[in-house]
């Protein structure tokens, strides 16, 4: 359910909304065209996912607490020093958002609250949770004066124990019997149940409203594209009538994500017909320009050193899993064998791929 969550990058002056539901559909589509690595394994998995769970849920039980102690000392107005410089995916970026109030005082809960608490927790792993809080308590301190202060605090306390939730509840493994579009389905049911817990009719409007229809319309997008009762044509007629239906502002948003889309799917065919890397790049160039040409045989480079390194893995973990150890021993040998050959997030993403490889 990661493809639930709503993205903000923001970037100098310019804000692009991603929702994760794009992302989910983006990689349904590669994992049914690409061929995935041969000899598929849930081996590590069995030994180690009642381990992970145990760790996880501690885990979030402490982000938990580490938040009502955060609440608690904001609301009582102490100081929150922070310690560690300031994050380097942050350094030399302004937010540039100035939280409104109404004329009694009372702060106007809007996209710009939910994108300033998005700015500073895309840090995470960057820095400690109690830092991240700390600087949006400091953010809020210095816009806001009571009664919307408190407001905001409880806010933010709030906003975090959903985004807690929302990790459990991704962690949970769906209804297997249902089909991939019912199986989104009741995971939008459950994310609607977890917000509607943690947040007020406009709160929940305010953060989740564009969301919620662009959710709902690649629902309804899947759903077509996965009629088999409808021939190619009949889809490309319900799909254009359903992109109408979307506002101007995030079919403008969606115009712009497909494009690039449409440049990948065409760069995947002309290598298929024989195309050089050469006839690739101008095609690039011809439609998204130089610099992002550039950028993604930069890209296309980096993929195949990165699916070399995972072949070479997959063949010495195979062998590992081949070789008559125990299965715990195996385990230990494994994850050896990955932290010598990968370095840190690369060692979460082969783990998380192990099914898979």
């Amino acid at each position: 359910m990661a493809f639930l969550l709503l993205a903000w990058i923001v970037t100098m002056n310019k804000k692009v909304i991603l929702t994760g539901l794009t992302v989910c559909f983006i990689l349904v589509t590669l994992i049914l065209t690409k061929r995935l690595i041969d000899q598929p394994s849930q081996y590590v998995d069995e030994v180690t996912s009642e381990q992970h769970f145990s760790k996880a849920h501690k885990q979030f039980a402490e982000a938990k607490l580490i938040n009502q102690n955060m609440y608690k000392q904001a609301a009582e107005g102490s100081t929150l020093v922070i310690k560690e410089a300031v994050p380097a995916s942050l350094q030399g970026i302004r937010h540039n958002i100035r939280l409104l109030v109404d004329p009694d005082g009372n702060l106007i809960v809007n996209q710009d609250t939910k994108e300033l608490f998005e700015f500073y927790l895309s840090a995470m792993g960057e820095e400690p949770l109690e830092s991240i809080l700390s600087r949006v308590q400091n953010e809020l301190t210095s816009q806001l004066e009571q009664p919307a202060l408190r407001q905001a605090q409880s806010l933010l306390k709030r906003f975090i124990d959903y985004k807690i939730e929302l990790a459990e509840l991704d962690a949970q493994t769906g209804d297997e019997s249902l089909s991939q579009v019912n199986r989104i389905k009741q995971q939008k049911l459950q994310l609607a149940e977890l917000r509607n817990r943690y947040f007020g009719a406009n709160e929940y409007g305010s953060f989740f409203e564009q969301e919620d229809i662009y959710d709902n319309f690649m629902i309804d997008h899947l759903s077509i594209s996965q009629n088999v009762t409808l021939d190619k044509e009949e889809k490309r007629q319900r799909l254009d009538a359903l992109e109408k239906t979307l506002p101007e502002a995030l079919r403008k948003v969606r115009k712009k994500a497909t494009k690039h889309a449409d440049v990948y799917e065409a760069a995947v065919n002309m290598r298929k017909e024989g195309a050089s890397d050469e006839d690739v790049y101008q095609m690039r160039a011809e439609t998204l320009g130089d610099e992002a040409a550039k950028a993604m045989a930069e890209l296309d480079v980096s993929r195949r050193q990165w699916k070399q390194r995972l072949d070479d893995y997959t063949a010495q973990r195979n062998e590992i899993m081949g070789s008559g150890l125990s299965k715990q021993d195996a385990v230990v040998a494994i994850n050896e064998l990955i932290d010598m050959q990968f370095t840190g997030s690369e060692r979460v993403r082969v783990r998380a791929l192990n099914s898979a490889l």
